[in-house]
């Protein structure tokens, strides 16, 4: 979005005077910063809704997450809690995201670096070697340690 647009809507005045209220503030407000409030006043424009209202449905559109990485989600949230704070301060009635909005959940990270299959494999391997004569028990060790290894990660890692 270019940055020469400005605010649009029946809030520009509002978006501006935020603006400003926050560097008053002592807040650093970049042109980064504030291209992402530009955003939401050009969405807030686009609904034919009643300027003195920031309803659920405005605000949930501003937040659906389409094909937007978690951290956009959850800066998209920040821009539109604050300026819903704000909003509130001034008497307006507008809906704000809840403290815990979790659009999408975050992706699951398993830290292993043997799958189960491959980890199978080893386990069957070490199963079927013959014992040793240097130690006779040998084997029979390494597929315990093995099983151990295999069952410390899964612990670790939360997959069971």
């Amino acid at each position: 979005m270019p940055a020469d647009r400005g605010f649009a809507g029946p809030w520009a005045h509002l978006f501006e005077e935020f603006i400003a209220f926050k560097r008053s503030l002592g807040y650093l407000f970049p042109e980064d910063s504030v291209r992402k409030y530009r955003l939401l006043s050009h969405h807030i424009a686009s609904f034919p809704a009643d300027p003195r209202v920031l309803t659920a449905e405005m605000a949930e559109a501003f937040l659906d997450p389409g094909s937007r990485a978690p951290g956009t989600l959850w800066v998209r949230r920040n821009t539109l809690k604050q300026f819903a704070l704000f909003l509130r301060s001034h008497g307006i009635d507008c809906w704000q995201p809840p403290d815990r909005f979790d659009a999408i959940p975050a992706p699951r990270f398993d830290p292993r670096i043997i799958t189960s299959q491959e980890m199978a494999k080893v386990i069957a391997v070490a199963d079927a070697m013959p014992p040793s004569p240097s130690s006779p028990a040998g084997a029979a060790i390494y597929g315990m340690l093995l099983r151990n290894v295999d069952r410390t990660t899964e612990l670790a890692s939360g997959v069971f």
